[in-house]
């Protein structure tokens, strides 16, 4: 039951994210780059062409890092990055039905609604910003490192290099994390 709940809440937010780009794709507001993001596709596209500099990276490496990758595999079009930053946050209410179900599966579906049609996450997840997928990972950390502290669950170390991996790439998104 729990996980057929994820699978409609991740449903819900892919829908939800889909009409948001049919509603917002010909407005110049939600196209245009603005300050971080701009800085973030800049340094990706420095990156993909193999221009890594010599100044010090002042920002988390691994959102960068990322867009690079997406850069050098389909082009630097930032609507491929928004594209995956609205499965992750469909991904992210999926987690959060699994989160809030350790509770009562009331509060499980409560978590994945509110993950799932919040306008700010949606909002985030449009833009070249980390914060959507600090939020995936977070929650994904958060899940794993409670099915490692379940004294049912096996293997207990599994999960727990599962919690610390989720919480490695935090890190390298959002350094104050810790």
């Amino acid at each position: 039951m729990v996980r057929r709940d994820a699978i409609l809440f991740f449903l819900i937010a892919l829908a939800y994210r889909a009409l948001f780009l049919l509603e917002t794709h010909s407005e110049p507001l939600f196209s245009i780059l603005a300050i971080d993001a701009q800085f973030y596709h800049d340094l990706a596209s420095r990156f993909a062409a193999g221009q890594y500099g010599t100044e010090p990276l002042w920002y988390a490496p691994l959102y960068p890092v990322l867009l690079m990758l997406l850069f050098r595999i389909g082009g630097t079009d930032p609507q491929v990055v928004v594209a995956l930053q609205f499965v992750l946050g469909a991904g992210t209410a999926a987690v959060g039905v699994l989160l809030g179900s350790r509770v009562s599966r009331t509060v499980g579906r409560i978590t994945g609604g509110v993950l799932a049609l919040s306008p700010v996450f949606v909002f985030y997840e449009n833009q070249l910003l980390y914060a959507s997928l600090a939020v995936f990972f977070t929650a994904l950390f958060l899940l794993a490192l409670l099915r490692a502290m379940d004294a049912a669950t096996t293997p207990v170390r599994a999960r727990a290099l599962g919690a610390g991996v989720a919480f490695g790439l935090l890190l390298l998104l959002r350094t104050n994390a810790l």
